[in-house]
């Protein structure tokens, strides 16, 4: 049995593919699995996953009709058999001693989640993370996770399922949303409210490549509003009444809002308006909720938060 199982979804990503699986199987850690979920690639990507698969026993292939990241992620999930599990975006890539440095921590402090840093690059796989091999990795361990999640500084959780090394019992039974964009932040954020032992490292173990096809960095839509708020009523439902609730509507709802109002400021002239409704429709349910504050708001947004929330129809 594996003691880690990588799940690497894939859709459209025969450009990158080779780079992610070759950063994956040239580890210096060797007992892990690959689950690669293929998410109806219309691409050159199933072919490449045939002949790594047919090439190292370690790379297991499962096939699915295009359904999203999020159900691919979970049928890789049921899937696994590791004792961990560590996400890989088929467009990015990791270090060679990501495996052997997060497994090491993992096991010396009994840690459930070991989150890492990451290095955005705009080309093919290279090994460009720098570790002195002459000291440990700094980091720290806390069982408070969540009031690390976005923190300026030195400490920081990003809101991504990738870059974290996770336990199999943390995770296996929780799910992400199917059917959204932007579905790493509620997973991330309630799974760490969880409280976790979790270990941060501030070493850059993982490449980020920019993919201007991506989710993320492609134009926003009426569509991936609704599920920004669909997140954020996930994380409202599975919250509410924690202790944890009030750093939540402080940090983490502002956050999301803030994200989705630059998107629109900076969307195209003629999609503004269709895109202030869908905005203005999630303000109005979120304020029903008294989950729109001044506090971890900067003024002039939150003024433009209620102004919408008071023209509604």
């Amino acid at each position: 049995m594996p003691e880690i199982s990588i799940i690497v979804p894939v859709f459209n990503t025969g450009k990158y593919l080779s780079n992610c699986l070759d950063s994956i199987l040239g580890q210096t850690f060797s007992g892990f699995e690959v689950i690669c979920v293929d998410d109806g690639s219309t691409d050159e990507s199933a072919d490449i996953l045939a002949k790594y698969a047919k090439n190292d026993n370690r790379v297991k292939i499962i096939a699915q009709n295009n359904a999203g990241l999020s159900e691919a992620r979970n049928n890789g999930l049921e899937a696994a058999s590791g004792k961990y599990v560590l996400f890989v975006d088929s467009d990015d890539s990791i270090h060679t001693r990501t495996l052997e440095i997060t497994h090491a921590l993992a096991e010396r402090h009994t840690a459930d989640v070991v989150s890492f840093s990451y290095v955005r690059i705009d080309h093919l796989y290279k090994d460009i993370s720098q570790i002195d091999n002459s000291k440990d990795t700094p980091y720290k361990l806390t069982n408070k996770p969540l009031f690390f999640c976005n923190k300026k500084g030195k400490w920081s959780i990003s809101f991504t399922a990738w870059g974290k090394l996770f336990r199999s019992s943390i995770i296996k039974n929780r799910k992400f949303i199917p059917g959204i964009y932007f579905e790493d932040y509620p997973y991330i954020v309630c799974l760490l409210k969880s409280q976790p032992t979790t270990i941060i490292l501030q070493t850059k173990l993982y490449n980020y490549t920019y993919n201007p096809s991506s989710i993320t960095q492609t134009n926003v839509t009426p569509r991936k509003i609704q599920d920004y708020h669909i997140g954020l009523n996930y994380i409202y439902n599975e919250c509410f009444g924690s202790k944890e609730f009030k750093f939540i509507l402080r940090n983490i709802f502002p956050n999301i809002l803030k994200q989705q109002f630059n998107l629109i400021l900076r969307s195209e002239e003629r999609d503004k308006k269709v895109l202030w409704e869908s905005f203005q429709n999630e303000l109005v349910d979120l304020n029903r909720k008294k989950c729109i504050r001044l506090i971890g708001n900067k003024l002039r947004r939150y003024i433009m938060y209620r102004k919408l929330i008071k023209n509604a129809k």
